[in-house]
């Protein structure tokens, strides 16, 4: 048997309460729904259309759909981005600052801008080897970073 994700067409017209319930996402489900339907109904570029954009291009385009906000994008984008967000902002500034942020949230763009200083255009490879080896690192490194 093989597995695969539904299209935007089938997911937009599923009733957001059966699928919240059905597949365990609460409150997201609407947000799946109506993202699903702006994809299908406003004839949004694929990711191969987006991948001819500049990455800001593409971006912005992303951050033009409901419930797509930086951090989503930056993961979605096909060029790439540092996807930092509260949870990430701590990680991330343990290692780039030898401390944990006062406030995750507020030290989300510090940490974005640094990481994107060190890494440019590899920053989502640098981010995504990061966040799957946390505690070989917090080993290697002697530093408690925050394990999900």
């Amino acid at each position: 048997m093989v597995h695969v994700w539904p299209t935007p067409k089938k997911l937009a017209c599923q009733d957001p309460q059966a699928l919240a319930k059905t597949c365990k996402i609460g409150y997201r489900a609407k947000r799946i729904v109506n993202l699903a339907s702006s994809l299908v109904n406003e004839g949004f570029p694929t990711l191969h259309e987006l991948e001819r954009l500049s990455p800001e291009e593409a971006k912005n385009k992303l951050l033009e759909l409901p419930g797509i906000g930086d951090y989503s994008a930056d993961i979605i984008n096909p060029h790439g981005g540092f996807p930092i967000d509260v949870w990430s902002a701590e990680v991330f500034g343990k290692l780039f600052f030898g401390k944990a942020p006062e406030n995750n949230r507020q030290a989300v763009e510090e940490v974005k801008r640094e990481g994107i200083s060190r890494w440019g255009k590899w920053s989502w490879m640098a981010f995504f080897y990061i966040v799957q080896d946390l505690k070989r690192l917090s080993e290697k490194l002697n530093v408690k970073l925050r394990l999900a």
